[in-house]
């Protein structure tokens, strides 16, 4: 690993690290190896993005109006309805393309959810919220377009 490679991957541990102290003041105890390689995350991301394609042209996404006041209380409930506490999913928070998807048990994220979903991409600047079972064959997602809101669940 050249140097540059190398203070990038001291960056993102640094940087996983402090998102961890954070998670932990609320009471979430997470370590970095609960974070996915970006790579993998991006991976998913494609999978979810596709399936969202899919579901688009199949006319199963609900759709919101731009000016939803509480889309993202909509969203949570949606997500909490369709955790199971047994299984497994990754959570995207903020900066995926630099920690990682999280990967979350069902029963902590639907006891933390509303600060989980807190530190999603779309709280910093990002039009989505990005959360699947491990396996990908369940999701709920949160998309903001220009004229809409869309919620995706499979």
């Amino acid at each position: 690993m050249d140097r540059k490679e190398r203070i990038k991957a001291l960056k993102r541990k640094n940087a996983i690290t402090n998102l961890c102290k954070i998670w932990e003041k609320n009471g979430i105890l997470i370590t970095p190896e609960d974070f996915l390689d970006v790579e993998e995350t991006l991976d998913i991301q494609k999978i979810i993005l596709n399936k969202m394609y899919e579901l688009d042209n199949g006319g199963f996404s609900e759709i919101y109006k731009k000016d939803e006041r509480n889309i993202v209380g909509i969203y949570t409930e949606k997500l909490r309805n369709s955790i199971n506490d047994d299984c497994t999913y990754v959570f995207f928070v903020r900066n995926p393309i630099d920690y990682g998807g999280i990967v979350l048990t069902g029963e902590v994220l639907k006891k933390n959810i509303d600060f989980i979903v807190s530190e999603s991409e779309f709280y910093f600047n990002i039009c989505c919220i990005f959360c699947c079972s491990i396996k990908k064959e369940c999701g709920v997602c949160l998309w903001s377009g220009e004229y809409d809101y869309r919620i995706y669940i499979w």
